[in-house]
């Protein structure tokens, strides 16, 4: 249901218990909060004293039972509690006031603010403040006998992770701290009425005033202002001695939002231009409610009234170019389930659908073919089966066929006429009919080339054909132009006097184009039509996993893409909606002519042939980074996009995003939450998912730009699974499942029928309560080989991959299973195992070539019978050391490979023919600092990945770049004809 503007007045009780055992009256207090969750909303906290709903900002969690009930935590990031951002207008005390907080700090800083009402510009001093400095806390109020801010501040630091009581009053003539009840600073210098900041924000959680703004990481579980202090105020209370017996609190996750398993989604999508669509799934039913901000005193709410398990809310009026937030809040009707997500975010900006217009009646003469040319647009469409791309129409005539696509679908509609005359009159028709320049345009033709690069038009039909029936000469040249897989040719006579068509007709005329792939028949529903489907691009390659293929080849086997590439298409996403560079984030998938692009938790669908961007959904809990020690999220198949989301494996239909499949990870232990780790698909159709069921924290998110190049464990360790198994996705059925020790996800390889990866089962690994492997723990591995139909094991061999501690990664192919890793020593270790036989092959080891910009962090190759890594070329079987190449680039990532050519980053894209040998750069663009061009279906596809990069380059654009010499082929094909 969606509800307009409304008012977020709360009722307000004056009285409350903070959350401990003892009992505080808050009806002395100007405004007081509780952080626990049932002063929660999605909103913010609902005040117990005042009147100040404290609105949050960014992630801030609960911290649960059983680190302190009732608290959440503040990230120091993106976090904070804002309770107003007009302190100018709240009555806060000018005579005297009391401060207080329970918190606990994680990190000193120079400037910590924990309840902040002030100004602090240079020599204009305001307002009044709780907070610390570097490990002390302190407490400042600017008065009329100073005229500035007067800081007590503790002799003794604080321990981080305690909580503490924190209280600092001014009586009139003393400023005070108080620490846990005794006080720990005084001073008399201030004296007289305190000075208010004329402007500024009421916050909790952040030193903030007009030109600082530092937050705060720490955790909260009440804070109030008041006049004065509450009567007593001793060491010996019930609060503190509660808090002196309450644990250090652990390390708080701090990566932006991170996996919230309680709800499947949420999904942001644009209905039209100024309407967007929320939906998601919970587990329980649950009355959920949204309130999506608009500023600090307006938001958007929406409301549920039954307890659902599948809730979707639409809201109007969104803004153009506009990062909105919003929560998801729900309980169930008897109170026993209660749901909290952090603080998501969409942007407005990412809003691909079509601008709106007004379609007029039909402004030319009427004509008795008019319910034809209807019929004839309903057969193109319904065969089409897609709303967005490209429509060629040939010898357009009067414009009315194209009148007709254009209200029944949202195609770029180009027509191409070669009477001058016609032109003219075509073009000032459809422009009054209000589609001219906007969904549709019409080009001059001299009826032989088309002036357009190779595979633009999804569709290709003709007006002045179907109503002569007629054949275009240039079959050839149409074909270059139809887009494989899937691209639609339509084409038939409407004349009324002619017979319906002979089966062999149109293949026949469609043969002197030369060798043709695809379905070709007439229609069932009119048998004067005739449509071929363009099928694959016969020498196409897929790239469907993370390294192409579950392989983990990095080669496509694309036998087109190399030699010399031309730009065919260039455009959108651009780096707005891309995550930095620098976490080396999940490469893009390709299937079928589609393109798939993970940004920050922003999914698009390209049309790979000509770029058009078919759905985009932002996913605010989708994300995955460090690939090198991790598992892509990604998977596409011919029909479909699989994304794991935190617990969930989500399926997407490939052409319109529609959400066909949803699971959650296989749950080893019951006493432990789950994530999905690994993901792939055992073929392009009708294939089952492998996945892996990650402890939850394992996989890491790359939200604070790391390059995880340290050698400190948040950064190297190696997500692993404790289980691994196999689903059928159409059922959700669960065909088999493993379960022994810790599965290092990056080694998880499928080729000819096994299921590969080395496994821990050190019991120290085992029992680690994040799903990572230090390198001090990877001790008793195996290498486990399952056949991937039943899950059965058909052998394992123990193996010490303890010196691979940067990097171990798994690769597979001619009965050859490849291990690659380096230590932090720098040094390559390779190994190549026979699979039949289970022994080693050869082994190699030898320090890095590459010796900056992460060379110690490539990925091998293997390419027919050849393996690429560390600038070196061995024999796959043999080991023989075929080349060596000394060349020494600039940038960052690892390669991807066709049948001919090696693509990664040399300081721009770049490409190494392997039949020439020669090196080419497309100056003016580069990718990230992983995995960022992929050859597939024949193109090169290099979707935007360099964003945030400090780097000299021209453009931040997607690309696609096809293959000259086809290009050129078909233009001898075209003379040869002639």
């Amino acid at each position: 249901m969606m509800r307009t503007l409304r008012s977020l007045s709360l009722a307000l009780s004056l009285t409350a218990c903070w959350i401990t055992d003892s009992k505080v009256d808050a009806s002395d207090s100007i405004y007081a909060w509780s952080f626990d969750q049932s002063h929660r909303d999605a909103k913010g906290f609902r005040p117990i004293a005042g009147n100040l709903h404290a609105r949050t900002k960014g992630s801030i969690e609960p911290l649960g039972k059983e680190k302190s009930p009732g608290a959440v935590f503040l990230d120091g990031k993106t976090s904070r509690i804002v309770a107003s951002d007009k302190i100018e207008t709240l009555p806060l005390p000018t005579e005297t006031v009391h401060v207080e907080a329970v918190v606990s700090v994680f990190e000193p800083l120079r400037w910590g603010g924990i309840v902040t009402a002030f100004q602090d510009n240079g020599n204009f001093e305001r307002g009044f403040l709780l907070g610390f400095e570097n490990d002390r806390f302190s407490f400042a109020v600017s008065t009329e006998g100073t005229n500035k801010l007067t800081y007590v501040t503790a002799k003794s630091a604080f321990t981080l992770k305690r909580w503490y009581h924190v209280a600092g009053t001014y009586d009139g003539k003393v400023a005070r701290l108080r620490v846990n009840g005794e006080i720990v600073a005084e001073s008399d210098a201030p004296a007289g009425k305190i000075l208010p900041a004329p402007r500024g924000f009421l916050e909790i959680g952040a030193y903030h005033d007009d030109d600082e703004d530092f937050r705060t990481p720490m955790a909260i579980r009440r804070a109030s202002i008041s006049h004065a202090p509450p009567k007593e105020l001793s060491g010996a209370d019930a609060l503190t001695t509660e808090l002196a017996a309450l644990p250090p609190l652990e390390e708080v996750d701090r990566e932006r939002f991170g996996p919230f398993s309680r709800v499947l989604g949420p999904f942001v999508e644009f209905v039209d231009r100024d309407r967007v669509k929320i939906d998601w799934e919970t587990d329980v039913a649950v009355q959920t409610e949204i309130e999506l901000e608009i500023n600090d005193t307006e938001s958007l709410g929406y409301d549920e009234t039954t307890d659902q398990h599948v809730h979707s809310a639409e809201f109007e009026d969104i803004a153009p170019e506009r990062v909105y937030k919003y929560r998801l809040h729900g309980t169930s009707e008897d109170g026993k389930t209660s749901i909290l997500s952090p603080e998501f975010e969409f942007d407005s900006s990412f809003n691909y659908t079509p601008p709106p217009i007004k379609i007029e009646p039909w402004p030319g003469a009427k004509s008795s073919r008019d319910a034809l040319y209807e019929k004839l647009a309903d057969r193109i469409v319904a065969h089409a089966g897609i709303a967005k791309g490209y429509c060629l129409i040939l010898d357009s005539g009067d414009g009315r066929l194209a009148y007709e696509l254009a209200k029944r679908t949202e195609w770029k509609i180009v027509g191409l006429e070669q009477d001058e005359q016609r032109l003219d009159r075509t073009r000032r028709t459809l422009d009054a009919a209000g589609i001219y320049g906007t969904r549709v345009s019409v080009h001059r033709w001299d009826g032989d080339a088309l002036p357009y690069g190779p595979y633009l038009a999804n569709v290709i039909t003709t007006d002045a054909g179907l109503t002569t029936g007629g054949l275009p000469k240039n079959v050839a040249e149409i074909y270059r132009v139809l887009r494989p897989s899937g691209g639609l040719l339509a084409l038939g006579s409407w004349d009324d006097s002619t017979q319906p068509i002979a089966d062999d007709a149109f293949p026949r005329w469609l043969q002197s184009a030369g060798k043709t792939n695809g379905d070709s028949k007439i229609d069932e529903g009119d048998p004067r039509l005739w449509f071929f489907t363009r099928g694959k691009l016969p020498g196409g390659g897929e790239w469907t996993h993370q390294y192409a293929s579950p392989d983990n080849s990095s080669c496509s086997q694309d036998e087109l893409v190399s030699g010399k590439l031309q730009v065919a298409w260039f455009g959108r996403p651009g780096p707005r909606p891309m995550p930095d560079r620098g976490p080396r984030n999940p490469a893009p998938v390709s299937a079928n002519g589609r393109l798939y692009v993970q940004g920050y938790r922003v999914l698009f669908a390209l049309d790979a042939y000509n770029g058009t961007i078919l759905w985009c959904k932002q996913i605010p809990t989708m994300r995955r980074a460090n690939m090198p020690r991790a598992s892509s999220n990604m998977v596409a198949t011919d029909d479909a996009l699989f994304v794991a989301v935190g617990e969930h494996i989500i399926g997407f239909d490939g052409q319109t995003g529609k959400r066909i499949f949803a699971r959650k990870a296989k749950r080893k232990s019951e006493n432990r939450e789950y994530e999905w780790g690994y993901l792939a698909s055992t073929a392009a159709k009708n294939g089952a998912i492998i996945g892996s069921s990650t402890i939850r924290g394992g996989n890491y998110l790359g939200d604070d730009g790391e390059w995880f190049e340290d050698e400190k464990d948040n950064s190297i360790a190696k997500v692993t699974s404790d289980s691994v198994y196999s689903i059928n996705p159409e059922t959700g059925e669960e065909l088999w499942s493993y379960a022994n020790g810790v599965v290092v996800n990056s080694t998880i390889t499928i080729s000819d029928g096994v299921v590969y990866f080395i496994e821990s089962r050190n019991p120290d690994a085992k029992n680690k309560e994040k799903g990572r492997l230090s390198a001090e723990l990877e001790k008793d591995q195996h290498i486990v080989a399952l056949n991937v139909d039943s899950g059965s094991k058909l052998w394992e061999m123990p193996f010490d991959a303890s010196k691979c501690q940067f990097t171990t990664y798994f690769s597979h192919s001619k009965d050859t299973l490849f291990v690659c890793g380096t230590d932090k020593k720098k040094t390559f270790h390779t190994w190549a195992i026979d699979t039949k036989d289970q022994k080693v092959l050869w082994e190699h080891h030898i320090a890095a070539k590459k010796t900056h910009h992460s060379g110690h962090l490539m990925h091998p190759v293997i390419v027919d019978d050849k393996i690429f890594v560390n600038k070196h070329t061995f024999d796959l079987r043999s080991g023989d050391i075929l080349k060596f190449d000394p060349f020494d680039y600039h940038g960052c990532g690892t390669m991807a490979a066709s049948s001919g050519a090696i693509f990664h980053r040399f300081e721009y894209h770049g490409m190494l023919d392997l039949a020439t040998n020669k090196r080419t750069e497309f100056v003016g663009v580069r990718g990230g600092c992983w995995l960022g061009q992929i050859p597939a279906g024949g193109m090169l596809l290099a979707p935007e990945s360099g964003a945030g990069c400090s780097c000299t380059h021209a453009f931040q654009t997607s690309m696609g770049f096809v293959p000259v010499v086809e290009i050129e082929e078909e233009e001898k094909d075209d003379a040869a004809e002639d």
